[in-house]
């Protein structure tokens, strides 16, 4: 998976949104049902994941300017910090493809306990949107630990399933469910093992200091799944469900703009901004120009 997961500027209404190589286990998952039991167990086992870098292919569109600031967006699910202040009034809002969610489908038993509970669907699946430049990262201590952004263990899902992140950015990871969890990640990007804890022996905040998609599992339970998209820019955004977004507070001029739909499929658009414009941009139809797995 690459270039992965409530961004800084969002909207002016919150201004907070590998090849993985896992064992037969987490292979199996993709066909389980979203509601399902899962036995918690008692033994360690890791399961190895890699990211492989993403690549991107610019394409060619048609923009067109908007005299009105009208437009059907959503609040992302995540929040997201970053230290960038308003330097333009250019806004990019639009729509990009979103790809379907994997759903896990079952647990292989790891473990020999038979504590059981119910797994929660997970979060409806996003992408992310990002203004390419050169900025400097977030300095992490300047970000208080209250105003980080959350990666939730609740309901036996990751959430959000997909996060975005300035580089430099700390991120804490909850777990706000009645079993242990074990979160961790192999990818380049990014990686750390947290451990076993459960309920209100949050570990330390991770700092994702390198650009890239990071992978995120738990060790405990096989389906749980999510992406972490760490950016080199303050101007980035989590799409919501239907792949509707928008970007305010944009500086005027010639800017390419970073669509990521999955760790391996992105695409990259050049758009003219002007300060005091709104340029709006449908990209919902550019599946076919996103570099692809192989």
């Amino acid at each position: 998976m690459a270039f992965l997961f409530a961004a800084k500027n969002v909207s002016a209404a919150d201004p907070n949104a590998s090849n993985t190589f896992l064992n037969g286990a987490i292979a199996s998952v993709e066909e389980r049902p979203q509601s399902q039991e899962i036995n918690q167990q008692s033994s360690e086992q890791k399961s190895a994941s890699q990211t492989a870098p993403a690549t991107s292919t610019s394409a060619t569109t048609t923009t067109t300017p908007a005299t009105s600031t009208s437009a059907t967006t959503s609040t992302p699910i995540a929040p997201a910090v970053s230290a960038a202040k308003p330097s333009g009034t250019a806004t990019l809002e639009g729509v990009v493809p979103v790809r379907p969610l994997k759903v896990a489908t079952g647990t292989k038993a790891k473990y020999g306990a038979r504590t059981t509970t119910v797994v929660d669907p997970p979060d409806p699946p996003t992408s992310v949107v990002w203004m390419i430049g050169s900025f400097p990262p977030l300095d992490s201590k300047s970000v208080p630990i209250a105003k980080a952004p959350v990666m939730d263990q609740r309901g036996f899902q990751f959430r959000p399933c997909v996060m975005a992140v300035q580089t430099g950015t700390p991120v804490s990871f909850p777990n706000k469910d009645p079993m242990y969890h074990s979160v961790f990640s192999y990818s380049a990007a990014r990686k750390f093992d947290l451990g076993r804890y459960r309920a209100g022996e949050e570990p330390d905040a991770v700092v994702f200091d390198k650009p890239g998609t990071v992978s995120l599992f738990c060790e405990i339970h096989e389906h749980m799944r999510a992406q972490i998209v760490v950016v080199d820019t303050p101007y980035f955004v989590v799409t919501d469900a239907k792949g509707n977004f928008k970007l305010p507070n944009l500086p005027a001029g010639s800017h390419t703009f970073h669509v990521w739909l999955g760790p391996k499929e992105s695409f990259e658009k050049k758009i003219e901004l002007k300060a005091g414009e709104i340029v709006k941009v449908d990209w919902s139809k550019l599946d076919e120009l996103a570099t692809k797995p192989k």
